[in-house]
């Protein structure tokens, strides 16, 4: 989510982030570290998309190393899938780990 939004304001991913994207799916992460990052992405993500301007949905916004062509809108709308997706891991996740 982070790096979606940073394409949609129109950026280019940071070292940091690069490096950050390669540790993703460490397993040694907690559980307050993950809910942590998870909170952080939407807020930062949030901020973003309610101080963006309506006539600016039509803005070209390039995606990734190949530069795939997208739109501020079609950020928008798929920065709302992956919310949906991540909350729902979440929400399946800690059901499991209750469950044990």
């Amino acid at each position: 989510m982070e790096r979606l939004t940073t394409y949609l304001r129109g950026l280019e991913l940071t070292s940091q982030q690069l490096e950050a994207a390669r540790g993703e799916m460490d397993p040694g992460l907690g559980r307050a570290a993950l809910l942590e990052m998870v909170t952080r992405a939407l807020q930062d993500s949030e901020r973003v998309i309610r101080a963006l301007d309506p006539a600016t949905l039509t803005d070209a916004r390039a995606i990734g190393r190949k530069q795939l062509p997208s739109t501020v809108a079609g950020l928008v709308v798929h920065l709302a899938e992956h919310t949906q997706r991540h909350v729902g891991e979440l929400i399946v996740t800690t059901k499991l780990a209750r469950a044990k």
